[in-house]
Protein backbone atom coordinates (compact mmCIF):
# COMPACT_ATOMS: atom_id res chain seq x y z
CA UNK A 1 0.00 0.00 0.00
CA UNK A 2 1.33 3.63 -0.46
CA UNK A 3 1.26 5.52 2.39
CA UNK A 4 -0.39 9.14 1.68
CA UNK A 5 2.50 10.71 3.06
CA UNK A 6 5.16 9.64 0.85
CA UNK A 7 6.43 12.19 -1.74
CA UNK A 8 5.20 9.78 -4.90
CA UNK A 9 1.89 10.01 -3.57
CA UNK A 10 1.17 13.66 -2.06
CA UNK A 11 2.77 15.15 -4.94
CA UNK A 12 0.07 12.90 -7.31
CA UNK A 13 -3.21 13.47 -5.19
CA UNK A 14 -2.39 16.86 -5.07
CA UNK A 15 -2.51 17.31 -8.91
CA UNK A 16 -4.84 14.77 -9.93
CA UNK A 17 -7.61 15.13 -7.46
CA UNK A 18 -8.06 18.63 -8.52
CA UNK A 19 -7.74 18.38 -12.19
CA UNK A 20 -10.32 15.69 -12.13
CA UNK A 21 -13.09 17.01 -10.26
CA UNK A 22 -12.32 20.20 -11.85
CA UNK A 23 -11.75 19.27 -15.60
CA UNK A 24 -13.07 15.90 -16.08
CA UNK A 25 -10.17 14.22 -17.89
CA UNK A 26 -7.14 15.23 -16.20
CA UNK A 27 -3.39 15.29 -17.68
CA UNK A 28 -1.25 14.00 -15.10
CA UNK A 29 1.49 15.04 -15.18
CA UNK A 30 3.85 12.16 -14.42
CA UNK A 31 7.26 14.45 -13.64
CA UNK A 32 4.93 14.76 -10.04
CA UNK A 33 5.85 11.09 -9.56
CA UNK A 34 9.17 10.86 -9.89
CA UNK A 35 10.03 11.31 -5.92
CA UNK A 36 10.22 7.43 -5.14
CA UNK A 37 12.49 5.42 -7.28
CA UNK A 38 12.15 2.03 -5.04
CA UNK A 39 11.13 -0.69 -7.48
CA UNK A 40 8.76 -2.83 -5.47
CA UNK A 41 4.98 -3.88 -6.36
CA UNK A 42 1.88 -1.79 -5.30
CA UNK A 43 -1.24 -2.68 -7.03
CA UNK A 44 -3.54 -0.28 -4.10
CA UNK A 45 -3.74 3.15 -3.96
CA UNK A 46 -6.38 5.21 -1.76
CA UNK A 47 -9.81 5.39 -2.82
CA UNK A 48 -9.32 8.99 -3.48
CA UNK A 49 -7.71 9.78 -6.32
CA UNK A 50 -10.50 10.98 -8.71
CA UNK A 51 -13.48 10.31 -9.79
CA UNK A 52 -14.22 8.50 -12.87
CA UNK A 53 -14.68 10.20 -15.62
CA UNK A 54 -15.21 7.98 -18.47
CA UNK A 55 -18.50 6.08 -18.66
CA UNK A 56 -17.40 3.81 -21.31
CA UNK A 57 -15.95 0.64 -20.09
CA UNK A 58 -12.38 -0.75 -21.55
CA UNK A 59 -11.25 -4.56 -21.48
CA UNK A 60 -7.70 -5.97 -21.47
CA UNK A 61 -5.90 -7.38 -24.74
CA UNK A 62 -2.78 -8.31 -23.06
CA UNK A 63 -1.85 -9.36 -19.48
CA UNK A 64 -0.05 -7.26 -17.24
CA UNK A 65 2.45 -7.45 -14.82
CA UNK A 66 2.82 -4.91 -12.05
CA UNK A 67 6.41 -2.88 -12.80
CA UNK A 68 6.49 -0.31 -10.12
CA UNK A 69 4.48 1.33 -6.61
CA UNK A 70 1.94 3.35 -8.83
CA UNK A 71 0.85 0.75 -11.57
CA UNK A 72 -1.24 -2.15 -11.43
CA UNK A 73 -0.99 -6.19 -12.62
CA UNK A 74 -4.37 -7.36 -14.51
CA UNK A 75 -5.22 -10.30 -16.66
CA UNK A 76 -6.24 -10.61 -19.94
CA UNK A 77 -10.15 -9.73 -20.53
CA UNK A 78 -10.33 -7.50 -17.22
CA UNK A 79 -12.71 -4.87 -17.40
CA UNK A 80 -11.88 -1.11 -16.30
CA UNK A 81 -13.05 2.91 -16.23
CA UNK A 82 -10.45 5.22 -16.63
CA UNK A 83 -10.13 7.85 -14.35
CA UNK A 84 -7.78 9.65 -15.97
CA UNK A 85 -5.99 9.42 -19.76
CA UNK A 86 -2.64 10.96 -17.98
CA UNK A 87 -0.62 10.48 -21.48
CA UNK A 88 -0.32 8.87 -24.45
CA UNK A 89 1.43 5.63 -22.73
CA UNK A 90 -0.25 5.36 -19.50
CA UNK A 91 -3.59 6.03 -18.12
CA UNK A 92 -4.72 5.80 -14.19
CA UNK A 93 -7.74 3.24 -14.46
CA UNK A 94 -9.84 1.52 -11.66
CA UNK A 95 -11.29 -2.29 -12.18
CA UNK A 96 -15.09 -2.47 -12.80
CA UNK A 97 -15.35 -5.11 -10.28
CA UNK A 98 -14.26 -3.70 -6.88
CA UNK A 99 -14.46 -5.20 -3.08
CA UNK A 100 -17.18 -2.97 -1.48
CA UNK A 101 -16.50 -4.34 1.73
CA UNK A 102 -12.76 -2.53 1.48
CA UNK A 103 -12.30 0.99 2.37
CA UNK A 104 -9.63 1.27 -0.41
CA UNK A 105 -9.72 0.83 -4.00
CA UNK A 106 -7.82 -1.04 -6.34
CA UNK A 107 -6.36 1.77 -8.67
CA UNK A 108 -3.07 2.30 -10.33
CA UNK A 109 -1.65 2.85 -14.01
CA UNK A 110 -2.16 1.02 -16.79
CA UNK A 111 -0.05 0.68 -20.23
CA UNK A 112 -2.81 2.32 -22.77
CA UNK A 113 -1.92 -0.03 -25.75
CA UNK A 114 -3.00 -3.18 -23.40
CA UNK A 115 -6.56 -2.04 -23.93
CA UNK A 116 -9.63 -0.96 -26.11
CA UNK A 117 -13.19 0.23 -25.32
CA UNK A 118 -14.80 -3.16 -24.41
CA UNK A 119 -17.59 -3.14 -26.89
CA UNK A 120 -15.29 -2.51 -29.70
CA UNK A 121 -14.12 -4.17 -32.68
CA UNK A 122 -9.96 -3.98 -31.78
CA UNK A 123 -11.26 -6.21 -27.92
CA UNK A 124 -12.26 -9.09 -29.24
CA UNK A 125 -10.05 -11.88 -28.86
CA UNK A 126 -10.16 -13.17 -32.23
CA UNK A 127 -9.90 -9.73 -34.04
CA UNK A 128 -5.95 -9.43 -35.13
CA UNK A 129 -6.26 -5.95 -37.17
CA UNK A 130 -4.50 -5.60 -40.76
CA UNK A 131 -2.51 -8.73 -41.09
CA UNK A 132 -0.96 -10.30 -44.28
CA UNK A 133 -2.71 -13.27 -45.21
CA UNK A 134 0.35 -15.41 -44.98
CA UNK A 135 0.99 -14.60 -41.52
CA UNK A 136 -3.03 -15.40 -40.47
CA UNK A 137 -2.20 -18.86 -42.19
CA UNK A 138 0.92 -19.73 -40.11
CA UNK A 139 -0.81 -18.75 -36.81
CA UNK A 140 -4.03 -20.42 -37.12
CA UNK A 141 -2.11 -23.84 -38.15
CA UNK A 142 0.21 -23.72 -35.16
CA UNK A 143 0.19 -27.01 -33.16
CA UNK A 144 -1.71 -28.46 -31.64
CA UNK A 145 -4.09 -27.78 -34.49
CA UNK A 146 -7.93 -27.10 -33.73
CA UNK A 147 -10.79 -27.57 -36.38
CA UNK A 148 -12.75 -24.33 -36.25
CA UNK A 149 -9.74 -22.07 -35.02
CA UNK A 150 -10.44 -18.82 -36.58
CA UNK A 151 -9.47 -15.10 -36.73
CA UNK A 152 -10.87 -11.68 -38.42
CA UNK A 153 -8.46 -9.72 -40.00
CA UNK A 154 -8.71 -6.22 -41.70
CA UNK A 155 -7.65 -6.94 -45.05
CA UNK A 156 -4.49 -5.12 -46.85
CA UNK A 157 -6.07 -5.50 -50.19
CA UNK A 158 -9.70 -4.02 -50.18
CA UNK A 159 -10.18 -1.12 -48.24
CA UNK A 160 -13.09 -1.06 -45.68
CA UNK A 161 -13.28 -4.97 -45.67
CA UNK A 162 -12.21 -7.83 -43.61
CA UNK A 163 -11.40 -11.68 -43.91
CA UNK A 164 -12.79 -14.27 -41.83
CA UNK A 165 -10.09 -17.04 -42.03
CA UNK A 166 -10.82 -20.38 -40.53
CA UNK A 167 -8.89 -23.65 -40.28
CA UNK A 168 -10.45 -26.43 -41.76
CA UNK A 169 -10.32 -29.97 -42.62
CA UNK A 170 -6.05 -29.64 -42.75
CA UNK A 171 -6.26 -25.73 -44.95
CA UNK A 172 -7.26 -22.65 -44.43
CA UNK A 173 -10.31 -21.25 -45.15
CA UNK A 174 -10.51 -17.25 -46.05
CA UNK A 175 -14.45 -15.48 -46.21
CA UNK A 176 -14.15 -11.89 -47.50
CA UNK A 177 -16.51 -9.76 -45.11
CA UNK A 178 -17.80 -7.00 -47.20
CA UNK A 179 -20.22 -3.81 -46.48
CA UNK A 180 -22.99 -2.84 -48.38
CA UNK A 181 -24.44 -0.11 -49.52
CA UNK A 182 -26.44 0.60 -46.02
CA UNK A 183 -23.35 -0.57 -43.88
CA UNK A 184 -24.12 -4.15 -43.12
CA UNK A 185 -21.33 -6.73 -43.29
CA UNK A 186 -21.59 -10.42 -44.43
CA UNK A 187 -20.28 -12.79 -46.32
CA UNK A 188 -20.77 -13.71 -50.04
CA UNK A 189 -24.11 -15.16 -50.52
CA UNK A 190 -24.57 -15.35 -46.26
CA UNK A 191 -27.07 -13.06 -43.87
CA UNK A 192 -26.23 -9.29 -43.54
CA UNK A 193 -25.61 -8.09 -39.83
CA UNK A 194 -25.40 -4.46 -38.47
CA UNK A 195 -21.87 -4.66 -37.40
CA UNK A 196 -18.88 -7.70 -37.30
CA UNK A 197 -19.25 -8.77 -34.17
CA UNK A 198 -23.12 -9.89 -34.63
CA UNK A 199 -21.42 -11.53 -38.01
CA UNK A 200 -19.31 -13.66 -35.64
CA UNK A 201 -21.83 -13.97 -33.41
CA UNK A 202 -23.97 -15.40 -35.46
CA UNK A 203 -21.22 -18.14 -37.50
CA UNK A 204 -20.48 -18.97 -34.07
CA UNK A 205 -23.78 -20.57 -33.11
CA UNK A 206 -24.47 -22.31 -36.62
CA UNK A 207 -21.74 -22.78 -40.32
CA UNK A 208 -25.09 -21.67 -41.97
CA UNK A 209 -22.80 -22.20 -45.09
CA UNK A 210 -19.75 -21.96 -43.75
CA UNK A 211 -17.10 -25.36 -44.08
CA UNK A 212 -17.41 -25.60 -40.54
CA UNK A 213 -18.89 -24.08 -37.12
CA UNK A 214 -16.56 -21.45 -35.95
CA UNK A 215 -14.29 -23.05 -32.90
CA UNK A 216 -11.86 -21.29 -30.36
CA UNK A 217 -10.16 -18.06 -31.53
CA UNK A 218 -7.09 -17.86 -32.64
CA UNK A 219 -4.19 -17.11 -30.07
CA UNK A 220 -2.23 -13.99 -30.50
CA UNK A 221 1.36 -13.63 -30.50
CA UNK A 222 2.26 -10.38 -30.71
CA UNK A 223 2.17 -7.74 -28.32
CA UNK A 224 2.98 -4.21 -28.17
CA UNK A 225 6.25 -2.55 -26.67
CA UNK A 226 5.45 0.30 -23.68
CA UNK A 227 6.96 3.21 -24.46
CA UNK A 228 8.55 3.46 -20.74
CA UNK A 229 9.83 0.87 -18.62
CA UNK A 230 7.28 1.59 -15.93
CA UNK A 231 4.89 5.04 -15.04
CA UNK A 232 7.43 6.47 -12.54
CA UNK A 233 10.03 6.52 -14.64
CA UNK A 234 8.07 8.10 -17.90
CA UNK A 235 10.30 11.47 -17.90
CA UNK A 236 13.57 9.56 -16.93
CA UNK A 237 15.57 8.49 -19.06
CA UNK A 238 18.44 7.40 -16.78
CA UNK A 239 18.09 4.13 -14.57
CA UNK A 240 20.56 2.53 -11.30
CA UNK A 241 23.00 0.07 -12.87
CA UNK A 242 21.78 -2.21 -9.90
CA UNK A 243 17.98 -2.10 -11.39
CA UNK A 244 19.70 -4.20 -14.42
CA UNK A 245 20.28 -7.28 -14.13
CA UNK A 246 22.66 -9.08 -17.30
CA UNK A 247 21.69 -12.16 -18.75
CA UNK A 248 23.11 -14.36 -22.02
CA UNK A 249 25.16 -12.54 -24.25
CA UNK A 250 23.66 -11.72 -27.74
CA UNK A 251 26.77 -10.07 -29.85
CA UNK A 252 29.79 -8.05 -29.58
CA UNK A 253 31.69 -5.84 -31.45
CA UNK A 254 34.74 -3.90 -31.33
CA UNK A 255 33.45 -1.27 -28.75
CA UNK A 256 30.59 -2.80 -27.41
CA UNK A 257 28.76 -5.92 -26.13
CA UNK A 258 25.22 -7.04 -26.38
CA UNK A 259 23.25 -8.93 -23.42
CA UNK A 260 19.97 -9.60 -23.23
CA UNK A 261 18.75 -8.33 -19.60
CA UNK A 262 16.24 -8.32 -16.76
CA UNK A 263 15.13 -4.82 -15.87
CA UNK A 264 13.60 -4.57 -12.43
CA UNK A 265 13.81 -8.04 -11.78
CA UNK A 266 11.54 -9.24 -14.50
CA UNK A 267 11.05 -7.01 -17.53
CA UNK A 268 13.15 -8.04 -20.71
CA UNK A 269 15.18 -6.36 -22.25
CA UNK A 270 18.44 -5.74 -24.49
CA UNK A 271 21.57 -3.95 -22.79
CA UNK A 272 24.52 -2.47 -24.89
CA UNK A 273 27.19 -1.82 -23.09
CA UNK A 274 29.68 0.39 -24.35
CA UNK A 275 33.26 -0.17 -23.13
CA UNK A 276 34.43 3.00 -23.42
CA UNK A 277 35.76 5.95 -20.91
CA UNK A 278 32.63 8.87 -21.44
CA UNK A 279 35.86 11.16 -20.60
CA UNK A 280 37.72 9.58 -23.49
CA UNK A 281 35.05 9.74 -25.90
CA UNK A 282 36.18 13.32 -27.74
CA UNK A 283 36.82 12.83 -31.54
CA UNK A 284 35.51 9.14 -30.87
CA UNK A 285 34.49 7.87 -34.55
CA UNK A 286 33.31 4.46 -34.27
CA UNK A 287 30.32 3.06 -36.09
CA UNK A 288 29.18 0.67 -32.78
CA UNK A 289 28.06 3.70 -31.00
CA UNK A 290 24.09 2.65 -31.64
CA UNK A 291 23.38 6.35 -32.78
CA UNK A 292 24.64 8.28 -30.15
CA UNK A 293 26.59 10.51 -31.92
CA UNK A 294 25.52 14.60 -32.33
CA UNK A 295 25.32 16.48 -35.49
CA UNK A 296 29.23 18.01 -34.68
CA UNK A 297 32.50 17.42 -35.81
CA UNK A 298 33.48 15.76 -32.59
CA UNK A 299 31.65 13.90 -29.53
CA UNK A 300 31.84 14.76 -25.92
CA UNK A 301 30.59 13.16 -22.93
CA UNK A 302 28.22 15.71 -22.75
CA UNK A 303 26.92 15.76 -26.66
CA UNK A 304 26.67 11.96 -26.45
CA UNK A 305 24.11 11.79 -23.51
CA UNK A 306 22.33 14.45 -24.94
CA UNK A 307 21.58 12.37 -28.06
CA UNK A 308 20.68 9.41 -25.65
CA UNK A 309 17.98 11.26 -24.13
CA UNK A 310 16.24 12.88 -27.89
CA UNK A 311 16.42 9.18 -28.83
CA UNK A 312 14.40 7.81 -26.10
CA UNK A 313 11.94 9.61 -27.13
CA UNK A 314 11.42 8.07 -30.48
CA UNK A 315 7.81 6.47 -30.33
CA UNK A 316 7.24 4.24 -33.33
CA UNK A 317 6.43 0.39 -34.12
CA UNK A 318 8.81 0.40 -37.01
CA UNK A 319 11.83 1.97 -34.99
CA UNK A 320 13.70 0.11 -32.01
CA UNK A 321 13.01 1.55 -28.64
CA UNK A 322 15.65 3.02 -26.50
CA UNK A 323 13.93 3.03 -23.05
CA UNK A 324 17.35 4.43 -20.95
CA UNK A 325 20.91 4.46 -20.60
CA UNK A 326 23.11 3.53 -17.52
CA UNK A 327 26.50 5.26 -17.27
CA UNK A 328 29.38 5.63 -14.66
CA UNK A 329 32.89 6.42 -16.06
CA UNK A 330 34.08 2.74 -16.91
CA UNK A 331 31.09 1.54 -19.23
CA UNK A 332 28.01 3.06 -21.21
CA UNK A 333 24.96 0.84 -20.92
CA UNK A 334 21.71 1.62 -23.35
CA UNK A 335 18.71 -0.10 -22.26
CA UNK A 336 15.87 -1.34 -25.35
CA UNK A 337 13.29 -3.23 -25.81
CA UNK A 338 14.25 -6.75 -26.97
CA UNK A 339 13.45 -8.07 -30.29
CA UNK A 340 13.62 -11.66 -30.66
CA UNK A 341 14.42 -12.61 -34.06
CA UNK A 342 17.41 -10.96 -34.73
CA UNK A 343 18.82 -9.03 -37.88
CA UNK A 344 16.55 -8.70 -40.71
CA UNK A 345 19.94 -10.08 -42.94
CA UNK A 346 19.94 -13.32 -40.88
CA UNK A 347 16.35 -13.25 -40.66
CA UNK A 348 15.98 -13.53 -44.68
CA UNK A 349 18.76 -16.35 -44.98
CA UNK A 350 17.33 -18.25 -42.00
CA UNK A 351 13.51 -17.98 -43.40
CA UNK A 352 14.62 -18.26 -46.89
CA UNK A 353 12.38 -20.86 -47.51
CA UNK A 354 9.15 -19.55 -45.74
CA UNK A 355 9.16 -15.98 -47.20
CA UNK A 356 6.76 -15.46 -49.79
CA UNK A 357 6.35 -12.28 -51.99
CA UNK A 358 3.95 -9.98 -49.50
CA UNK A 359 5.77 -11.08 -46.35
CA UNK A 360 9.27 -9.51 -48.34
CA UNK A 361 6.83 -6.31 -49.53
CA UNK A 362 5.37 -6.15 -45.36
CA UNK A 363 8.74 -5.85 -44.59
CA UNK A 364 10.33 -3.21 -46.90
CA UNK A 365 6.96 -1.19 -45.96
CA UNK A 366 7.73 -1.41 -42.63
CA UNK A 367 11.59 -0.27 -43.36
CA UNK A 368 10.16 2.26 -45.24
CA UNK A 369 7.54 3.47 -42.55
CA UNK A 370 10.67 3.13 -39.52
CA UNK A 371 12.73 5.83 -42.11
CA UNK A 372 9.62 7.43 -42.42
CA UNK A 373 9.04 8.53 -38.79
CA UNK A 374 13.03 9.25 -38.53
CA UNK A 375 12.98 11.48 -41.39
CA UNK A 376 10.09 13.10 -40.21
CA UNK A 377 12.05 13.98 -37.23
CA UNK A 378 14.66 15.50 -39.20
CA UNK A 379 16.94 12.23 -37.89
CA UNK A 380 19.38 10.71 -40.74
CA UNK A 381 20.40 6.98 -40.20
CA UNK A 382 23.84 7.26 -41.73
CA UNK A 383 24.43 3.34 -41.78
CA UNK A 384 20.99 2.00 -42.79
CA UNK A 385 21.43 -1.92 -44.10
CA UNK A 386 19.60 -5.18 -43.50
CA UNK A 387 22.09 -5.94 -40.45
CA UNK A 388 20.91 -2.74 -38.79
CA UNK A 389 17.13 -3.69 -38.79
CA UNK A 390 15.43 -6.21 -36.68
CA UNK A 391 12.49 -8.24 -37.00
CA UNK A 392 10.32 -8.42 -34.01
CA UNK A 393 7.27 -10.70 -33.92
CA UNK A 394 4.39 -11.06 -37.01
CA UNK A 395 7.94 -9.87 -39.23
CA UNK A 396 7.59 -6.69 -38.01
CA UNK A 397 11.13 -4.74 -38.93
CA UNK A 398 12.74 -2.33 -36.46
CA UNK A 399 15.20 -0.05 -37.81
CA UNK A 400 18.00 -0.35 -35.33
CA UNK A 401 21.47 0.78 -34.65
CA UNK A 402 21.93 4.41 -35.24
CA UNK A 403 25.35 3.87 -35.55
CA UNK A 404 26.13 7.18 -37.00
CA UNK A 405 22.90 8.95 -36.68
CA UNK A 406 22.26 12.67 -36.64
CA UNK A 407 20.12 14.94 -36.00
CA UNK A 408 20.04 17.27 -39.06
CA UNK A 409 20.13 20.74 -38.54
CA UNK A 410 20.82 21.69 -41.97
CA UNK A 411 20.37 20.18 -45.22
CA UNK A 412 23.29 18.11 -44.82
CA UNK A 413 26.29 16.55 -42.39
CA UNK A 414 29.79 16.92 -43.45
CA UNK A 415 31.68 13.61 -42.29
CA UNK A 416 34.32 13.68 -39.91
CA UNK A 417 37.84 12.63 -40.12
CA UNK A 418 38.18 8.87 -39.74
CA UNK A 419 34.63 7.97 -39.78
CA UNK A 420 33.96 4.58 -40.90
CA UNK A 421 31.89 4.62 -44.15
CA UNK A 422 29.86 1.65 -44.87
CA UNK A 423 30.74 1.62 -49.11
CA UNK A 424 28.04 -0.52 -50.49
CA UNK A 425 25.25 1.21 -48.58
CA UNK A 426 26.79 4.53 -49.47
CA UNK A 427 25.44 6.88 -51.63
CA UNK A 428 28.13 8.38 -54.56
CA UNK A 429 27.88 11.91 -53.49
CA UNK A 430 28.89 10.85 -50.16
CA UNK A 431 31.93 8.70 -51.37
CA UNK A 432 33.14 11.62 -53.54
CA UNK A 433 32.14 15.21 -51.56
CA UNK A 434 32.13 13.12 -47.56
CA UNK A 435 28.41 14.78 -46.98
CA UNK A 436 25.54 12.94 -45.70
CA UNK A 437 21.62 14.21 -46.40
CA UNK A 438 18.03 12.62 -46.30
CA UNK A 439 18.37 11.50 -49.30
CA UNK A 440 21.61 9.29 -48.64
CA UNK A 441 19.39 7.24 -46.48
CA UNK A 442 17.09 7.01 -49.09
CA UNK A 443 20.27 5.61 -51.73
CA UNK A 444 21.16 2.56 -48.29
CA UNK A 445 16.87 2.17 -48.55
CA UNK A 446 17.33 0.96 -51.67
CA UNK A 447 20.20 -1.15 -51.41
CA UNK A 448 18.13 -2.79 -48.36
CA UNK A 449 15.54 -3.46 -50.48
CA UNK A 450 17.68 -5.02 -52.76
CA UNK A 451 19.00 -7.29 -49.79
CA UNK A 452 15.61 -8.09 -48.75
CA UNK A 453 15.14 -9.24 -52.34
CA UNK A 454 18.22 -11.70 -52.57
CA UNK A 455 17.24 -12.77 -49.28
CA UNK A 456 20.60 -10.71 -47.23
CA UNK A 457 23.12 -11.62 -49.83
CA UNK A 458 25.91 -9.18 -49.97
CA UNK A 459 25.24 -6.71 -52.15
CA UNK A 460 28.10 -5.85 -55.06
CA UNK A 461 29.71 -9.39 -53.98
CA UNK A 462 32.53 -10.32 -54.98
CA UNK A 463 33.52 -6.58 -55.61
CA UNK A 464 36.54 -4.72 -53.47
CA UNK A 465 35.62 -1.74 -51.92
CA UNK A 466 37.49 0.62 -54.45
CA UNK A 467 35.92 -1.25 -57.40
CA UNK A 468 32.09 -0.73 -55.81
CA UNK A 469 33.13 3.39 -55.43
CA UNK A 470 34.35 3.62 -58.85
CA UNK A 471 31.42 1.17 -60.36
CA UNK A 472 28.89 3.15 -58.39
CA UNK A 473 30.03 7.13 -59.22
CA UNK A 474 30.50 6.10 -62.83
CA UNK A 475 27.10 5.62 -62.69
CA UNK A 476 26.80 1.37 -62.48
CA UNK A 477 24.11 -0.02 -59.91
CA UNK A 478 22.96 -3.51 -58.80
CA UNK A 479 20.57 -5.74 -61.42
CA UNK A 480 17.44 -6.56 -60.59
CA UNK A 481 17.37 -9.77 -58.22
CA UNK A 482 15.85 -12.52 -59.27
CA UNK A 483 12.08 -12.93 -58.69
CA UNK A 484 12.25 -9.23 -57.95
CA UNK A 485 8.94 -7.64 -59.04
CA UNK A 486 9.17 -4.38 -61.99
CA UNK A 487 7.52 -2.93 -59.67
CA UNK A 488 9.86 -3.14 -56.81
CA UNK A 489 12.59 -2.58 -59.01
CA UNK A 490 11.80 0.26 -60.30
CA UNK A 491 11.12 1.76 -56.93
CA UNK A 492 15.04 0.79 -56.49
CA UNK A 493 16.36 2.72 -59.15
CA UNK A 494 14.33 5.96 -58.12
CA UNK A 495 16.23 5.42 -54.89
CA UNK A 496 19.69 4.75 -56.49
CA UNK A 497 19.34 8.14 -58.91
CA UNK A 498 22.24 9.81 -59.69
CA UNK A 499 20.97 13.55 -58.44
CA UNK A 500 19.90 13.36 -54.77
CA UNK A 501 17.24 15.15 -54.80
CA UNK A 502 15.39 13.51 -57.30
CA UNK A 503 15.11 10.68 -54.93
CA UNK A 504 11.80 10.06 -53.13
CA UNK A 505 11.08 10.87 -49.83
CA UNK A 506 10.47 8.43 -47.11
CA UNK A 507 6.79 10.16 -46.82
CA UNK A 508 6.67 9.23 -50.81
CA UNK A 509 8.18 5.61 -50.41
CA UNK A 510 5.93 4.07 -48.07
CA UNK A 511 2.99 4.87 -49.75
CA UNK A 512 4.33 3.49 -53.14
CA UNK A 513 5.17 0.05 -51.21
CA UNK A 514 2.19 0.33 -50.19
CA UNK A 515 0.57 0.13 -53.71
CA UNK A 516 2.79 -2.36 -54.83
CA UNK A 517 1.62 -4.84 -51.80
CA UNK A 518 -2.27 -4.04 -52.43
CA UNK A 519 -1.58 -4.90 -56.26
CA UNK A 520 0.27 -7.84 -55.45
CA UNK A 521 -2.49 -8.77 -53.26
CA UNK A 522 -5.49 -8.52 -56.14
CA UNK A 523 -3.27 -10.12 -58.92
CA UNK A 524 -3.09 -13.15 -56.20
CA UNK A 525 -7.11 -12.84 -55.90
CA UNK A 526 -5.87 -12.48 -52.26
CA UNK A 527 -7.74 -10.58 -49.32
Amino acid sequence: MMAEGSGCWASFRKRCCHCCRAHGAAEVNLGDVQDDKQHTQIQRLPSDVGEVVEEVAFVALHDYKARAQVDMSFKKGQRFRIIARTNADWWLAQPEEVDEVDEEVTRGFIPANYIAPALSLEAMPWYFGLMQRQECERLLKKEPRQEGRFLVRASPSRPDSYSLSVYAQSEVVHYLVTKGPDRHVSIQEGLAFASVLQLVEHYLETPDGMICPLGPPCEKEYVPTISSLSPDLFNEWEVPRESIDLGEKLGAGRFSTVFEGRWNGHIRVAVKIFNVDLGQMEGSCSDEFNGLRPPSQSTTPKDFLSEVRKMTLFKDENVLKIFAICQDRSACWIVTELIPNGSLQLYLGRCRQELGLADMLFMAHGVASGMEYLESNNYIHCDLAARNVLVGDAGICKVADFGLAHFLKGDYYQITDGMHVPIPWTAPETMEHGVYTRECDVWSFGVVLYEIFTFGAMPYSGMTMKNIQYFVCSGGRLEKPEGCPDAVYRIILKCWHAEHRKRPSFADLKPELHRVSLAYQREKGGF
